[in-house]
């Protein structure tokens, strides 16, 4: 009779062969790319606000099963986009492949990849994102799960619990980024000038609605000009914007008397029916 210690020396040796081999699955390689195919971002690089975000990574130690001739694999993934509250900011993608691994390919490190592309939510400030992989070996039916984590960039504005403008700057031309250190112009000149606007309120389903006016008046507080709604933003949103920039222009006519100016800008958060008013002076020289 043999040996029942046999088997069950052979049963626990099976097990562990086993289990040696699922703990091999494992998601590596982990890359992050402004495009599919793309090269890798370069360290220290951040997106910004709006920007495509594309992951690539690679599946270790998949299980395969004995074909005729070569063997077969399969695996489905998820990858979801996460915030720091595990908010959805884009929806998820997934899928399933199956297919035949030969033995050159297994002794070469056979790895299959698999990307993903997401396009990051807009007008967001400075903050942590994710995006969480699960992979599911359809072989052994072992689910692995990783994160990659990663900062996207924005403009950093002061939180707001009501209605208000930030980062109001008066620019040399539309394109410009960095703002006049004096906001000092000649008659005949374009006066550009941009702004952020926070704190306005978003409902249950994304939808914001501001809008935005000005008024121009002479140091003796004289009306020049006025535009009541010079620009507005009715819009629904996946993701809950942290902000929607502003912008104001104007032609200063030749002859403009030399003097201080004051441009009133009123916004409105008409869904509150609130609004912020503020005031931000420039000279003709």
């Amino acid at each position: 009779m043999p040996d029942p210690r046999f088997y069950l020396r052979r049963s626990l040796s099976l097990i562990l062969v086993v289990a040696a081999a699922q703990a091999e699955h494992r998601i590596d390689g982990i890359s992050f790319r402004q495009y599919d195919g793309g090269p890798p971002w370069p360290a220290g690089y951040s997106p910004r606000s709006g920007d495509t975000v594309c992951l690539e990574f690679r599946l270790a130690g998949l299980a395969t099963k004995e074909g005729d001739f070569d063997d077969h694999f399969g695996y489905e993934y998820e990858v979801q986009a996460l915030d720091e509250q595990r908010r959805q900011w884009a929806a998820a993608a997934r899928g399933k492949v199956e297919g035949l691994v030969t033995e050159e390919d297994k002794k070469s490190g056979w790895r299959p990849k698999v990307s993903a592309c997401f396009e990051t939510p807009p007008l967001l400030g400075p903050r942590q994102f994710q995006l969480a992989i699960s992979v599911q070996d359809l072989i052994t039916g072992r689910r692995v799960e990783r994160a990659a984590p990663f900062r996207l960039r924005g403009p950093n504005l002061s939180p707001s619990p009501s209605l208000a403008v930030q980062q109001f700057r008066f620019l040399r031309q539309e394109e410009d980024f960095e703002p006049l250190a004096v906001a000092a112009y000649r008659a005949g000149d374009p006066l550009w000038a941009r702004f952020e606007m926070t704190g306005f309120a978003v409902a249950a389903d994304g939808r914001v609605d501001v809008a935005y006016g000005l008024e121009v008046f002479d140091a003796a507080g004289k009306k020049l000009f006025a535009l009541p709604i010079a620009a507005e933003e009715t819009r629904q949103f996946r993701y809950p914007p942290d902000y929607l920039p502003g912008i104001v222009s104007l032609n200063l006519q030749p002859g403009t008397p030399a003097g201080e100016y004051i441009i009133q800008l009123t916004v409105l958060d008409r869904s509150q029916a609130t609004q912020s008013v503020t005031r931000h002076t420039f000279r003709i020289e």
